[in-house]
């Protein structure tokens, strides 16, 4: 059994290159907290970081982390901090607060408890959801994830509506008619091309991040969503 705080760190050489090309900064954890996908490793030299995928690791020995060359490190994307439990807050389903995820416990690549911040453990079949907070279920009856999802609500064919707008109005002004939260969702999964500035000088996104729901968001709040 190892555990997260032992990997974070550790050098990362490559072979090819006889060389330290950065170290370990943190790991990547699939959504449901079940395996470790990879680590992000910081490059010594200019501060990047780069996602380096388990399977393209050569050898995790006790001191270092071995690849066989530098072109298996990835650009690292916002999503692949997400999933990683550590500092944390849990709560039970009551809304009971259990303490502050300070390290993960692992065999090979599957992940089995949490170690909290009070030195208890949480086995991670229990977490019923993780994103901002881990929910636990420290009940006997059996809950599931999508029993807690809002219910669909029925929506209305928007191109049939866009379409019949647009016919009364000359070309020209067309595109000025179709609604910014159609446009909006678009926007999703791709990459910022400038630093997108609020209200009171508040940084909604910055240049080749990836847009998220959240940055959408807060970009309306903002009244900047036409600037993405």
């Amino acid at each position: 059994m190892s555990k997260i705080s032992e990997i974070i760190s550790k050098k990362v050489i490559s072979l090819f290159e006889a060389k330290y090309v950065g170290t370990i900064l943190n790991v990547v954890i699939e959504d449901n907290l079940r395996k470790i996908s990879g680590f992000v490793v910081l490059d010594n030299d200019d501060d990047a970081k780069y996602k380096l995928s388990l399977k393209d690791v050569y050898n995790l020995s006790y001191d270092e982390c071995i690849i066989k060359n530098e072109n298996v490190l990835e650009d690292i994307i916002l999503d692949d901090y997400n999933s990683n439990p550590i500092n944390k807050e849990c709560f039970t389903i009551n809304g009971v607060y259990l303490g502050k995820v300070a390290d993960v416990e692992f065999n090979n690549s599957i992940i089995e408890n949490l170690i909290l911040d009070n030195g208890s453990y949480i086995g991670v079949s229990s977490i019923l959801t993780n994103n901002e907070i881990l929910i636990v279920n420290s009940e006997k009856k059996n809950i599931k994830k999508c029993t807690l999802a809002p219910k669909k609500k029925k929506l209305f064919n928007t191109d049939k509506i866009i379409v019949k707008i647009q016919e009364d109005i000359p070309k020209k002004t067309e595109k000025q008619l179709i609604p910014p939260r159609f446009v909006a969702k678009s926007l999703i999964g791709k990459i910022a091309i400038n630093t997108i500035i609020g209200l009171n000088n508040e940084i909604i996104i910055k240049k080749g991040e990836q847009i998220t729901n959240k940055v959408l968001e807060k970009a309306r709040l903002h009244n900047v969503l036409n600037k993405l």
